[in-house]
């Protein structure tokens, strides 16, 4: 017999655990557990419970798993208890970034992202067909979105999506890859990998990345 206990700290709670927590007995705790197994998705890019910092913040995370999950009401809330019951507050990306050390994070190539996601997304298109153009503005839009939350030193936060993990988060996001009308096919997680090769000249590991926080923004809200 399943026995639910929410463990605060330690190993963390289970997706189903955070589903049955977030549902409250108003609806079945299984419409909440594809959102709970999103925010978790990148621990198996990394085994480190600091891979959190992608998407366990309830500014930016909330805006990603609306966007993931744009068919359903309440996410916004979903994400809340999730950051909420991990981390024991309401943590925002801001709080996240106090605790990293911003000159460990991997590098993009200076000239690369001057031009910020126009100027990716503009060396990324020539090797697609013309009708890529909408998609590829979009999901180069969408790495540099953590930008906009570290305005003082934006370029720090471009390898929070820009790594191993971005690709299969943007695919959740844009969805399948969708042929085009002139043949081609965009393929939104090839394009994500594209732009973050083109930005980074690599594939950063999320590893790499998380390893630059000191620890997680936990305790109480302030």
């Amino acid at each position: 017999m399943y026995t639910e206990a929410l463990t605060l700290g330690g190993y963390g709670v289970r997706p189903i655990q955070h589903a049955r927590s977030s549902a409250r007995g108003l609806r079945s705790w299984r419409d909440d557990l594809p959102v709970h197994e999103f925010l978790d998705a990148t621990k198996f890019a990394c085994a480190d419970r600091r891979h959190r910092a992608v998407l366990h913040h309830v500014d930016l995370g909330a805006e990603i798993t609306r966007a993931a999950f744009a068919d359903r009401d309440g996410v916004d809330a979903i994400v809340q208890a999730h950051v909420r019951e991990d981390l024991g507050r309401a943590a925002t990306l801001a709080d996240w970034f106090t605790l990293c050390d911003l000159d460990a994070m991997p590098q993009p190539v200076a000239r690369r992202v001057e031009g910020g996601a126009a100027g990716v997304a503009a060396r990324v298109l020539p090797r697609l067909t013309g009708g890529a153009e909408p998609m590829v503005a979009s999901v180069c839009a969408f790495l540099f979105r953590p930008c906009a939350f570290l305005p003082e030193r934006p370029r720090a936060a471009l390898p929070l999506l820009m790594n191993c993990a971005g690709p299969m988060i943007v695919r959740r996001v844009f969805g399948p890859p969708v042929e085009l009308d002139d043949g081609g096919v965009a393929d939104p997680g090839w394009i994500a990998e594209a732009a973050i090769y083109t930005a980074f000249g690599r594939i950063p590991d999320l590893g790499e990345v998380v390893r630059c926080w000191r620890a997680e923004p936990t305790g109480d809200d302030q």
